[in-house]
């Protein structure tokens, strides 16, 4: 007979032995349950008596060191049950203190999860699809936030954000993966299925949206949007301006017939400065950009432009970033692309452009940079150009 114990606490909390569970409506709020999943939340280290008697509530008792101990025995007994081996115990005495035995046998669905999430990493590396497969076990398994019903519970939410970042990171790496296949219909899978477990993030929301415009589908990617906006609005918040500025990917969008659109662009005053693509966007812009130049033998060059220098303060880094990329939507011209590939990283595709000419620009940029630059210290840029 297997003695392994389940334990469930993404979503619903249960814990399940030989094919029965031992937690239940009546008793899974109770204070042995509480010790247990306060226990296993940190197993990586000895949880004194005194803090489980006041993370329990047992300093009202008579006798607080009297229950904790009824308590660690009724605890034991219902995780022993059936165990042969001493070796297997589940809550361990360490002098004053208990710990949760993570050598016992054991399977926990939160660890789990975390590994399916790094395994499908490691596949999205290796450009694998099967990353995708493996995403999906870890969604079956992220059922609710970590012990859901605990929400009072202080303690919890060190725990509950781990996990719930742990997803969110593994997706945004996933979306980017997938729109550079044009997988969005996938994509958008991937969204509708965690925003039902986790309803009010920005970066969801946003990144729903995107995926429903690469599929096409425009009219629930318009609803979605408004949706998003009455709830910031009904939660008194402001709508965040990565879901604000998607409202003019939909000033083109007229469903099925494109007569609006090739109208309204043709009668388009002329078009000033750079164009600005967004980084997951760039590698398309760029395969265009080689086809137009084997056809029509214009020179291209493609620049990648570093700021270093004192940077150290996150606003001061975010400011001057800021700064440059007004300054070559300024200074470049309308055929020209640039995207912020990351924070100060930029690379810009000139166009029409002679190799040995991209330096006076370059210097150009430079020169404009330091005579708007009101901020105190040292910043370089570093560039490294490419030849079409």
């Amino acid at each position: 007979m297997d003695n392994k114990i389940k334990i469930y606490t993404l979503g619903e909390f249960k814990v399940e032995k030989n094919s029965e569970i031992i937690t239940n409506e009546v008793t899974r709020m109770s204070k042995i349950w509480k010790m247990f999943q306060y226990l296993f939340t940190f197993k990586n280290r000895d949880v004194s008596r005194e803090e489980l008697i006041q993370v329990l509530d047992l300093n009202k008792n008579d006798a607080p060191e009297g229950a904790l101990t009824a308590l660690v025995y009724r605890l034991r007994k219902n995780l022993n049950k059936q165990n042969k081996y001493k070796s297997d115990r589940y809550i361990l005495t360490r002098g004053r203190a208990y710990t949760f035995n993570d050598k016992s046998s054991h399977w926990f669905d939160a660890d789990e999860f975390v590994n399916l999430n790094k395994k499908t990493e490691r596949l999205i590396k290796k450009n694998s699809i099967k990353a995708c497969d493996v995403f999906n076990e870890s969604l079956e398994l992220y059922k609710g936030n970590y012990l859901e019903y605990r929400d009072s519970e202080e303690w919890i939410w060190s725990a509950r954000n781990k996990y719930r970042d742990i997803l969110i990171s593994t997706l945004m790496k996933l979306d980017r993966f997938l729109s550079q296949r044009e997988y969005f219909e996938k994509l958008w899978q991937f969204y509708d299925q965690i925003q039902e477990v986790i309803s009010f993030d920005e970066d969801l929301i946003s990144g729903s949206i995107e995926a429903l415009l690469g599929a096409g589908k425009v009219g629930l990617a318009r609803k979605k949007y408004n949706e998003a906006v009455s709830l910031y609005e009904n939660n008194n918040l402001n709508l965040p301006p990565n879901i604000k500025e998607l409202k003019n990917r939909f000033q083109y969008c007229y469903l099925d017939d494109p007569t609006g659109f090739l109208k309204e662009i043709i009668n388009q005053d002329e078009i000033s400065g750079a164009f600005v693509s967004k980084p997951e966007r760039f590698p398309q812009v760029l395969e265009l950009e080689k086809r137009r130049a084997q056809r029509d033998n214009s020179p291209r060059v493609l620049v990648h432009l570093e700021i270093t220098g004192d940077l150290d303060n996150p606003d001061l880094k975010a400011s001057v970033c800021e700064r440059i990329l007004n300054i070559l939507k300024e200074q470049l011209r309308a055929g020209d692309i640039i995207s912020r590939w990351s924070e100060c990283h930029f690379v810009i595709l000139l166009t029409n452009i002679k190799y040995e000419k991209t330096d006076k620009l370059i210097n150009r940029i430079k020169k404009s940079f330091a005579q708007k630059n009101t901020i105190s210290g040292d910043i370089n840029f570093e560039e490294t150009i490419y030849e079409f």
